[in-house]
Parts: structure tokens; sequence; C-alpha cells
């Protein structure tokens, strides 16, 4: 969820974060209510249509972008070894074919 929030330049719906993170609402909900109380991002509804919440970093959350980056770097890093990056890509596309085939 935090890789999705950190891409973001504005507020988007909830509905676009379950989009993005394939998790059920309720799990994204309890996640985004964790991350709010802590400070990390703010939810606000809509102006023009009261069903749709927004969400987006607060300062406090935009701060852990270098962190982020660095973990994932260091676990990418761990987790492809000494991969080529057709190998790295060839493994990224499997995996996605397997997710496929379990969400079907």
């Amino acid at each position: 969820m935090l890789a999705f929030l950190l891409r973001q330049d504005e507020p988007v719906p909830i509905k676009a974060v379950v989009e993005s993170v394939r998790r059920v609402k309720s799990t994204v909900t309890v996640t985004i209510s964790t991350l709010e109380k802590h400070g990390y991002l703010r939810k606000f509804p809509c102006d023009t249509d009261a069903r749709v919440t927004y969400v987006e970093l607060t300062p406090k959350g935009r701060g852990l972008q270098r962190d982020f980056e660095e973990i994932s770097q260091a676990l990418r890093s761990k987790l492809y070894g000494n991969m080529s990056p057709e190998e790295r890509e060839c493994l990224v596309r499997q995996l996605d074919e397997i997710e496929e085939n379990l969400s079907r």
C-alpha cells in the first residue's frame, strides 16, 4: 500500500488503493485506519460524491520514502541474488501467470 501511495502526487480514492494492492476492502480499510492513527496518511470525503473517500500521505508518510526504497532495494537484491535481468523478467512473468491462475 505504501509503495502505491508513494507513487501518487495527489489524493486517490480508497477504491484505487484496493484495486492496486489486490486485497479485500476490509483489509485495506484496517491498514488505512492504522496508518492514519499514526499520522502517516489522512483520509477525507469527496466534495461531490459522499460514497467516495480519498487518502493521501502526510508529510510524515512521505518521509518514509527513502527508508522504504532502501529496504525494497535490499530485499530485491537478496531475492534476485545474481540473476540476470532476463532471468528476473522471466521469473516475474511466471509469478504473474501463477497469480492469474490462482485467481480464476
